[in-house]
């Protein structure tokens, strides 16, 4: 029962385990292997409390493969609060770390996939902190991928690699306002040009729902820049209230009205 909640993220029930009812594994080996299931499946609450409760003086106990199976496993699945979590100082003696094999196996799975909701800082925590070589190529972002901060996105940018700009995915970036992002991409990367009506498009219908890309950015100059600077914007669909905080927008308005 123990390890199914393990595997499941269960915290409460692993609680209720170790701490209430007060179980002890039997064996040594079976500790590691807890340990070792914990770790795969990257749940960093449960971790921290089993450390608590049965590991030895608040550290992992002992293991002869030095849980490279596990760290490989969190690595491959894109665990980035987990690995980020075991790299630490406090457990460098219990750790073997494979670090680029591991994640090419993960880079394989994202440029072929849709990946995980953190691809973006996942990667770049990898290339900053492990030094592993980012393979050049393209990520398959799906809907799902929103979480992308502009460092991040950079940073992979630089190393090679492409973040496809489809209608989909620009909906959703656009929905979750990250324009920052979107503009360094539009600008940075090659993209074909029906991503780019589809991306302007959706900008464009973002508008009319109360100008969202003007609010924090002023996303409209690559809209007229796609429509050869032509006005876009119908003076109903202006909404003043959503920019009096905003003067830049304000100040480039003007020219987005149509006559």
């Amino acid at each position: 029962m123990l390890f199914g909640a393990i595997q499941l993220g269960l915290t409460d029930i692993v609680k209720f385990i170790l701490g209430t009812v007060g179980y002890r594994p039997a064996t040594h080996d079976e500790s590691v292997a807890l340990f070792d299931s914990v770790i795969s499946k990257g749940h960093v609450d449960i971790l921290q409390f089993m450390l608590d409760k049965i590991g030895v003086d608040g550290q992992l106990p002992k293991d002869r493969g030095s849980y490279a199976s596990c760290v490989d496993q969190s690595i491959t699945k894109g665990h980035l609060e987990m690995v980020r979590f075991i790299s630490g100082e406090r457990f460098k003696e219990h750790f073997h770390m494979n670090a680029q094999s591991s994640y090419n196996q993960y880079h394989k799975m994202a440029s072929q996939t849709s990946g995980s909701s953190n691809t973006a800082q996942f990667v770049d925590y990898m290339k900053t902190n492990h030094s592993v070589n980012i393979p050049p190529g393209s990520f398959k972002m799906g809907l799902k991928n929103i979480d992308h901060d502009l460092d991040a996105v950079i940073s992979i940018s630089e190393a090679g690699c492409k973040f496809p700009l489809s209608k989909q995915t620009t909906t959703k970036w656009i929905e979750y306002g990250k324009y920052d992002a979107i503009r360094y991409l539009y600008y940075n990367q090659y993209v074909d040009r029906d991503d780019k009506d589809s991306f302007v498009g959706e900008l464009m219908k973002a508008s009319s729902r109360g100008l969202w890309p003007f609010v924090d950015l002023p996303m409209a100059e690559m809209v007229l820049l796609h429509k050869d600077g032509a006005p876009f914007i119908q003076r109903e669909y202006v909404g003043l209230d959503h920019l009096k905080n905003k003067p830049l927008s304000l100040r480039l308005l003007p020219k987005y009205l149509m006559k």
